[in-house]
């Protein structure tokens, strides 16, 4: 069983019995640390509703080699935690307690349904995820050698994936230095530096929820696709909302930037997205519209420079959701140079941003092809038939 073909389980003879996660792991949710280990901070990441921890706090209530699964927020996407970790209320932590059942073999089995998972979460106006329908979930038993090793495997894909992450990720941090730098401009060189709510105007985005979305309808963007799946432009709405909504919404212009106000952390708040599609596009109410006179690619680099970070970090209030209220993002200061200025630096960023971030070309095209070949694999590996009695 030392190749890959070897191990593909279109190959074994056998059919495996399939059982109830909730028959063989213990599925539970954390607590909330206290505001006072929160602020204090730590060297144990705290997960909670998000993808990425929420914080991290002094000590641990949960051990390392865990499966976690966000009840809200990033509903049903499946991480595993090496370390020990602090658990969230808006968390499932899973642990296998069958000895026939491998946890990395579980984690990766979980990973290969996560949209499965994903359309489990009840719809309204908080999407969550029940645990009874988690235990529900159905998982294979091969022999525990075979889980083994397709675990081994698929580690050896991941251990490579994370190699060529933690390569790209300094070519980011090399981009957002000469970004940051090519940002800042000294008063003294004749750009003004003027408050945003002088340079435009702010208006909040229009409640529209899950059940409000269709094939095809009036183009939205929702505040959580901002941290998903745009980047600092879109020309194209990835969304659509039912047309009798209209008279109900409020739409960003062409050139204007969608300015996300609340978050489960300090981080997601203000992540912005200029729009520059050919028509009005609907926002919703944890958005909002920043209308102007600026080159919108210029304010979306601004938004996303480490001058601003700080700013806004300065001014986000809240416990549970940290949002930055209008009339205090109104106040933060900005770089107006002259538009033909504008244009020269928005030129120059598009090109690195395109460098780290184009997945046609160089390191992201090298990492999505890796992540193809992974896939590929996993999708093999995990693919069994259930042992009828």
């Amino acid at each position: 069983m030392s190749s890959r073909e070897e191990l593909d389980p279109k190959r074994f003879p056998w059919a495996v019995p399939f059982r109830a996660l909730g028959e063989v792991a213990d599925i539970s949710t954390g607590s909330r640390p206290t505001n006072d280990q929160l602020l204090s901070g730590g060297s144990f990441a705290y997960m909670n509703g998000g993808v990425q921890p929420s914080g991290s706090t002094p000590s641990p209530n949960s051990p390392g080699q865990s499966i976690t699964i966000p009840s809200r927020g990033s509903v049903g996407i499946v991480g595993f935690q090496d370390e020990p970790f602090w658990c969230g209320p808006l968390c499932y932590r899973v642990r296998s307690m069958d000895e026939q059942l491998d946890q990395k073999f579980l984690y990766f089995w979980l990973k290969s349904i996560e949209r499965s998972l994903v359309n489990l979460q009840q719809t309204g106006s908080i999407p969550a995820l029940n645990k009874k329908e988690l235990e529900k979930v159905l998982i294979p038993l091969p022999p525990l050698e075979v889980q083994h090793e397709i675990a081994r495997v698929l580690d050896s894909f991941t251990e490579l994936e994370a190699e060529l992450e933690a390569e790209l990720e300094a070519r980011r941090a090399q981009y957002a230095y000469y970004r940051d730098r090519l940002l800042t401009f000294p008063e003294a060189g004749g750009v003004r530096w003027i408050p945003m709510g002088e340079v435009g105007t702010f208006v909040r985005g229009r409640r529209f929820v899950n059940s409000d979305f269709v094939a095809e309808g009036i183009p939205c963007i929702h505040y959580g696709e901002i941290y998903t799946h745009y980047g600092l432009s879109t020309r194209v709405a990835r969304s659509h909302v039912r047309s009798e909504l209209a008279p109900k919404l409020r739409f960003a212009l062409p050139g204007d930037v969608v300015i996300v106000g609340g978050g489960e952390n300090v981080e997601e708040v203000c992540k912005a997205v200029a729009w520059i599609g050919d028509s009005p596009v609907a926002v919703h109410d944890e958005c909002y519209i920043f209308h102007h006179e600026m080159n919108p690619l210029f304010v979306a680099h601004v938004l996303a420079s480490g001058y601003f970070q700080q700013a806004k970090n300065r001014l986000a209030t809240g416990a549970k959701i940290i949002r930055v209220p209008i009339d205090r993002l109104a106040e933060v200061p900005i770089p107006v140079p002259p538009l033909e200025k504008q244009g020269e630096v928005v030129k120059i960023l598009e090109m690195f941003e395109g460098l780290v971030n184009d997945l046609s070309i160089g390191l992201p095209a090298e990492l999505a092809a890796r992540r193809k070949q992974y896939e590929y694999y996993r999708d093999r590996l995990l693919t069994f038939d259930e042992l009828v009695a």
